[in-house]
């Protein structure tokens, strides 16, 4: 996610696409107790062992599986810089489970999300801790409506969104009590993101969205939770998948690339495009399940354009200060297209963190802090890796 424009966009993660794109976000195999809290007001209860083991990866698999993927054997270096830098972020991690001070849900977020990208669980591995320090953080910081938000500084809609993704990844390794408690956190975070819909069918930095406002930054996050959060059988109706990929789609311009927003009362600011905007609608369309498009080609041409100019040099095509926030979600792009395109791209990207990280184990980011970079570097390297649902095709 560039441009003096993205600059404003609040919260860590103006992103996104965590998406990942952040990100398809299909589930895979997950072990989990059986539960049988029922939503607030929900028809749909909360999701057991059943549910869990067969939702999510079926069909987007089959049309997936057209694209072969590359298969990168050597990840000794990768996993190797991937520890250091969780070393970092552990060392950061404060007692209360916070990680960072700017961005107090969404980074605490992400990092939990990169301990479970290196392979640990909220009961087994290296940072089984940390990923429980994380946990207690996030669903500490749920107000009276459901909104993750720490209030100083407050966390935005990003932020939100980024909670979700964490807790929908985390809940299959849960034990019964804890998956019952963290299921309450999910419903109402969701109950959050359909109240904060725009008309236009995007998002925007508050949550209860009092000026129908939306925006592309916080679209791609809100998306990938919930589709993450339908992966694992919580109720979320089509009609909110659907308005926004309508909205995505709407924001495409005449050369591929995605523009900032819809709403005209953002005049010229709404109608800049960047790479890293591109990277994040076309993980949104990703996470909405949407792999093929005319609308997907196109943006991956405007990528391909722009990055052709800079071969072998991606930050010239992302741009300071938001290179990690665009290199995560180009990064869930490439990742979900697939062969040789994913391939150069991960070689790249994989080369350049490499030089870039610190001795200390962290990469530095400019626009949201070094915990944010080096939780989004971590969770970069680890996407061959596919321990994370989000992560798997």
């Amino acid at each position: 996610m560039l441009k003096q424009t993205v600059c404003r966009w609040s919260l860590l993660v103006h992103a996104a696409i965590f998406v990942g794109a952040l990100v398809v976000v299909l589930l895979g195999s997950v072990t989990t107790c059986p539960t049988t809290l029922a939503a607030d007001d929900d028809s749909k209860a909360t999701p057991g062992a059943k549910d869990l083991g067969a939702r999510g990866s079926t069909a987007a698999s089959a049309r997936l599986g057209k694209r072969a993927p590359v298969v990168h054997r050597d990840l000794s270096l990768a996993r190797s810089a991937m520890r250091r830098g969780l070393d970092y972020l552990k060392g950061q991690q404060k007692t209360s489970g916070a990680v960072g001070g700017e961005f107090p849900v969404a980074v605490p977020s992400l990092a939990g999300l990169a301990f479970l990208g290196y392979g640990s669980s909220y009961s087994r591995g290296p940072f089984a801790v940390e990923i429980r320090k994380c946990l207690d953080y996030v669903i500490g910081s749920a107000d009276r409506d459901g909104f993750l938000s720490e209030k100083k500084p407050e966390s935005k809609m990003h932020g939100h969104g980024m909670a979700l993704l964490f807790l929908t990844q985390v809940f299959g390794d849960l034990p019964a009590d804890r998956q019952r408690e963290v299921a309450g956190v999910i419903q109402r975070g969701i109950k959050c993101i359909r109240r904060g819909k725009s008309w236009r069918g995007g998002w925007t930095y508050h949550w209860d969205n009092k000026e129908n406002d939306d925006e592309a930054s916080v679209t791609i996050g809100v998306v990938q939770a919930l589709r993450a959060a339908d992966n694992i059988g919580f109720r979320v109706e089509s009609s909110l998948i659907e308005a926004a990929i309508k909205y995505v789609k709407k924001s495409q311009t005449s050369d591929g690339s995605f523009q900032y927003s819809l709403n005209p009362v953002r005049g010229g600011q709404g109608c800049q495009t960047t790479f890293a905007l591109t990277a994040a609608a076309v993980s949104t369309l990703n996470a909405a399940g949407v792999y093929e498009s005319v609308e997907l080609r196109r943006g991956f041409d405007f990528m391909e354009k722009e990055l052709s100019r800079v071969r072998g040099k991606p930050k010239s095509a992302i741009q300071d200060p938001f290179f990690y926030y665009g290199a995560l979600y180009a990064s869930q792009a490439y990742f979900q297209r697939g062969g040789r395109a994913w391939s150069e791209w991960y070689t790249e990207m994989r080369s350049f963190l490499l030089r870039k990280q610190k001795s200390d184990g962290r990469w530095v980011d400019q626009a949201y802090g070094d915990e944010f970079g080096t939780a989004v570097g971590a969770l970069i390297l680890a996407m061959p890796i596919q321990y994370l649902p989000i992560f798997q095709r």
